[in-house]
Formats: C-alpha cells, structure tokens, sequence
C-alpha cells in the first residue's frame, strides 16, 4: 500500500507588498482551478485519504451526517464500505494482510473504532474494536505497524470524557485488539505517524484543540515515541516563542511541522516551525493572511504547487457548520516566492463552507500536484481541483 500525503499550516496578517507581479508561477497557479467531483450523494464529507491497490489509487471518506464510510476510486466510482453512527475520519488499512485495502474508521456517534474488511474486490465486512470503546468520542485514526511486529495496527485520538491518544494492538484475531493508552486527549485534530526524531523507531505527532480532563487550558502540539515517551510542544515551556492555538491541525513537513491556530486570541494564522524533534526546540515563522475573504484555517499542506522548488501551503477552511453559505474562499494557496516572500491564490473561490484535509496528489496524471478535498455542509462531497500549471 502506498499513501500519497502530503502538508501544510497557515495564519496571520501582513501585507501582500514583496510580490513579483510578473512571477511566471504565479501566473500558473491563477489559472482556473477546475472542480471534479469524485463521490457525492450523501451528506457530511468528512475527510480524504489516498492508497493504491493492484495499481489502482482509491479514496476513503467518512459522511459523518449520512452514517457512511465509502471508497471510492479516481474515475468515481463509489462502494459502502460501512454504516456507522457518526463516522469522523475513515484510513486505509491492511489488516490480515491479504493484499487487500481494508478501512479503519474513527466514529464519534457510537464512540468505538471499527474496521471494515475488504472480503473480495470492492465488499466489505464491518466489526468493532471492542477495546475501543469507554474511551470518549474518536476523531482521528492512522493505520501503521506501530509495534513493528510486521502486521498493521491502529492508532486514535478523541475527544470528550475519557479521550486518550491509544495503540490498538492488531494480535491477528478479529476480536482480539488489545488497547494501550499512549496519553489523555483534550479534543485531538492530528495524528500524524513518523520517525520524527531519525531513530528508526515510529512516532507519532499529536495537536489537541481543547481541554485535557477538566482544564481548558490549550494542550497544544506534542509527540509521542513508541517507547512511551511524551514530548511538549511549546506548550510546557520547551519553546518559548511557540505559542499553541484552538482549532489547530498540524502537519509534518521536512523541517518540522506546520499549523492552524484558529482562536479568538490567535485569529486565523499560521504557523510553520522548523527546527528538532530529536532536541525538541524550535523556531516560527507566521505566515500572512490573504487580502481577499477567506474561512478559518482548518487544515494545512505543505507541497510544491507550481514546481519552482519551494513549499507552499494549501489552507482548507470552514465558515460555519450550518448553511447558509459565505462568499469566502474555502481552498487557498499561501504561494513560496522565496526569501521570506509570500502572495496568495484563490483556489475554489466561494464554493463551499467547510473543508476538511487535503491531500495534494497528481489526479490526472499530468505532472502538477491536484488538491484532493471534502466538503461538508454544502454537500459538495469528494472532489479534487485540477492544478492548473500543467
């Protein structure tokens, strides 16, 4: 299996005044960024998330409203892949390993993690993680061999009561997950797995919106080793000038990470950080906010848009959970012009009011990086917006 993913983090204000106007990238990505629908028909697209299987890439999405989780593949074609009560987040799996893309989903409705088996091409069996539940309302969930016993686990993150960051153990037997507890959880928004400190062993990278326990205080970004070892970040002290956010979604980038900081003190910003997970400290860079309307910063992407060598940052937005809609930008592009250089690009316009992750991905195979999106209220489903560079 191979996930195509790819991130970013936005927010602030300054001015678009350092911006080359005849910049030949900037022309490219100005073009008309157009709209392909790749699933639709049911409502509350939560979410997007890539894998190949015998060649083929396919999508997953959890329609949090509909009680649905579907894959689908890039030409649009859609299966049911489950029916569970309040599906948040939905990832590719391989579970038994029979070379076969199974889901795992993340429900906040039922308050339980399920799988659902791929028994042959294009059906599936759905089962609980008994262990799961009694552990608050699941938001988030990642498949990886956490325990590198060479088979496919399941990390997750909640939020409400009793939310945690947990290890579910995969022992082989259908029933047979076994929970660790990896740390509580306020309201998690990323979860994020890699070796972030270069020690051959996975980790994973966590960001929390709210409250742990009883205590609203802002818990921030943080990572966890396999080992059990949890590190603060900026929230405990171990970077001063790091400040977190509510609201926020945090990616990994090859310098450190980025994210949303979408707060009534920390309005619509932000952040990218470089620096060392293997040191823990860090430095920021706020990033301006466009000229033109746009949502809150829900999530972030860091990618080459316009193949120029420099990162950008795609921002996915919400407006509001409830129609009616705004004519704000939903999908926008903080675009690198390099030396600390910075202009902006309107990717969707007013289409839409609450996006999820994207992923930035070649759909159609033509050199350039397309955005792979959701949107949730005004049931624009699953699509991805056709980069026009190339």
């Amino acid at each position: 299996m191979k996930k195509v993913l790819a991130i970013c983090f936005l927010l602030v204000s300054l001015f678009a005044a350092c911006i080359p106007a005849n910049s030949s990238s900037e022309f490219a990505l100005t073009g008309n960024w157009t709209r392909h629908t790749l699933s639709s028909g049911w409502t509350g697209a939560d979410g997007v998330d890539l894998a190949t299987q015998a060649g083929v890439v396919y999508n997953t999405t959890a329609w949090e409203e509909s009680n649905r989780v579907t894959v689908n593949d890039l030409a649009g074609t859609t299966v049911t892949a489950a029916l569970v009560s309040g599906p948040e987040d939905a990832k590719f799996g391989d579970f038994n390993g029979d070379g076969l893309l199974d889901v795992v989903i993340a429900s906040s409705g039922a308050g339980r993690i399920y799988i659902a088996t791929q028994t042959s091409l294009g059906v599936y069996a759905t089962s609980a993680i008994a262990a799961s539940y009694g552990h608050g309302r699941w938001l988030q969930v990642a498949a990886v061999d956490w325990d590198s016993d060479g088979d496919t686990d399941v990390l997750g993150v909640g939020y409400s009561t009793g939310a945690v960051v947990a290890f579910f153990e995969n022992t082989g037997a259908p029933s047979g997950w076994l929970y660790h507890k990896i740390s509580d959880a306020g309201w998690g928004m990323t979860l994020q797995v890699a070796d972030l400190n270069a020690d051959g062993v996975k980790d994973v990278f966590i960001t929390d919106r709210t409250k742990i326990g009883t205590s609203w205080a802002l818990y921030g970004a943080r990572w966890a080793e396999y080992s059990g070892a949890l590190h603060q970040i900026g929230v405990a002290g171990s970077c001063p000038t790091c400040s977190p956010g509510d609201e926020m979604m945090g990616s990994i980038t090859p310098a450190g990470f980025v994210e949303c900081q979408s707060s009534a003190a920390k309005p619509n910003r932000v952040v990218r950080r470089t620096g060392s997970f293997a040191t823990n400290t860090w430095t920021q860079e706020i990033l301006p906010n466009p000229p033109f309307a746009h949502g809150h910063c829900q999530h972030v992407a860091e990618a080459d848009m316009d193949l120029d060598g420099l990162p950008d940052v795609v921002v996915s937005t919400w407006e509001a959970n409830t129609l009616p809609a705004s004519s704000a930008s939903g999908i926008y592009i903080i675009h690198n012009l390099g030396g600390g250089a910075w202009d902006f690009v309107d990717v969707s316009g007013g289409a839409g009011t609450k996006h999820d992750n994207s992923i930035e991905f070649d759909v159609d195979g033509d050199g350039d990086l397309d955005i792979v999106d959701s949107e949730q209220v005004e049931n624009l489903g699953v699509f991805f917006l056709e980069n026009p560079t190339l």
